[in-house]
């Protein structure tokens, strides 16, 4: 197999188990409280990471570049601030809207990013990018959007994408 080919076979499979979580998150918090929910998931999630975290600290006196292994514990916790929040205003989401619509709007988080960047260095967007944006966000909506009014669900969901 190519390496292409395994690309695409790992990104097709990266889909279907990211796909797959709206539903099970979905059922876990007809059962759990989403903050149980929510650590339960992290703590499996930091399993795997702990032998990183438990490494000893770096000595004064290393060279600048071991030193700089600080700043990763501190860009860390940032970005796992915004991880945490995105996960949890989906999972509040998902307690009174639907996983496929849920799915819906998280997928927006593709088309925000361009647009984010758009807002924020002050680039403009070519004709491709809105198109691609169109086409996403069509491709998206044929592929889960179930319909129905909007619910307060939706907007926590949306601060999922938007986080």
């Amino acid at each position: 197999m190519s390496k292409h080919a395994l690309g695409l076979v790992l990104l097709v499979l990266v889909t279907v188990v990211w796909g797959s979580t709206f539903p099970i998150v979905k059922n876990a918090v007809g059962t759990l409280d989403p903050a149980l929910l929510l650590a339960w998931r992290f703590t499996f999630g930091v399993l795997p990471l702990l032998p990183f975290l438990l490494r000893p600290r770096v000595a004064q006196g290393t060279p600048p570049r071991e030193r700089a292994r600080g700043r990763f514990w501190i860009d860390g916790l940032i970005l796992g601030a915004w991880l945490v929040a995105g996960y949890a205003t989906q999972t509040i989401g998902l307690q009174t809207t639907g996983a496929n619509r849920a799915a819906f709007i998280t997928g927006l988080s593709v088309v925000l990013v361009p647009l984010w960047l758009a807002l924020t260095a002050g680039r403009r967007l070519g004709a491709r990018l809105w198109g691609a944006a169109v086409l996403d966000v069509a491709g998206l909506g044929l592929l889960s959007w179930e319909g129905g009014r909007l619910v307060i669900g939706d907007l926590w969901v949306l601060g999922c994408a938007v986080t």
